[in-house]
């Protein structure tokens, strides 16, 4: 399961959560070229939990946070392959602009997932932040925390949209109060960004990913994705 954030032109590499769109464009053609298919949240839950085959040479594509860059650019790539790809929203955040970074509205939501090429799932409401110098989850209770998936399902239900049933762990943080709170509130899956490629085995609320930071040639997102030197 590989993890993006924001998508920017030219990309020069300084910031380590933004990828070039030109570096994403390649990946997703490698990932073409080489016979992998997207999977759902849904086919891998089903995986998980009964054994459910994939296809040949599965990968999820996922984004964290939630830019407007994700519509902009990744969208369209992964509509050109005929890929899919999973957006974990900060619901909280839609529509609004922090700095110079903009993130996704409504309006773009609807259309990814009217396409079937997006899914929209839960990064929390307002939780991506800190408190007293610890992640929101972390720090909440889990009254609080069970008070902020609230939030972000009425947000998701108000704007038309599929329940949420994946949650990605703002800063990949969480505890067992926090996992103990979510799987009361109904969430199947939960990524964090522990290293890692899964396995049939894991714990479906403690799903590891792989990162992809700029400056990843083809040889090193080859490496990255396979688990082994493809470049040698």
């Amino acid at each position: 399961m590989l993890l993006y954030h924001h998508l920017e032109p030219g990309a020069d590499g300084s910031n380590g959560a933004i990828i070039s769109t030109e570096e994403f464009a390649a990946q997703m053609a490698w990932l073409k070229a080489n016979g992998f298919t997207t999977i759902t949240t849904a086919q891998l839950l089903a995986w998980l939990e009964d054994g459910e085959p994939l296809p040949d040479r599965p990968v999820m594509v996922t984004f964290d946070d939630g830019y407007r860059s994700n519509y902009l650019h990744a969208y369209p790539v992964l509509q050109q392959h005929g890929f899919s790809g999973v957006i974990f929203m900060v619901t909280g955040l839609a529509g609004q602009k922090v700095g110079r970074l903009e993130y996704l509205t409504w309006e773009d939501m609807h259309a990814m997932t009217a396409s079937g090429v997006i899914e929209i799932q839960a990064h929390s409401h307002d939780g991506h932040r800190n408190i007293d110098g610890q992640p929101a989850l972390v720090h909440w209770s889990e009254e609080e925390i069970l008070a902020d998936w609230q939030l972000l399902s009425e947000a998701l239900a108000a704007a038309e949209l599929p329940p949420a049933t994946a949650y990605a762990y703002p800063f990949g943080a969480h505890d067992q109060e926090c996992i103990d709170a979510l799987r009361k509130a109904g969430v199947k899956l939960g990524f964090t960004v522990h290293h890692g490629h899964v396995t049939q085995d894991h714990d479906p609320l403690r799903l590891n990913r792989l990162v992809v930071y700029p400056g990843t040639d083809e040889c090193a997102f080859a490496r990255l994705v396979t688990g082994r030197a493809a470049c040698e």
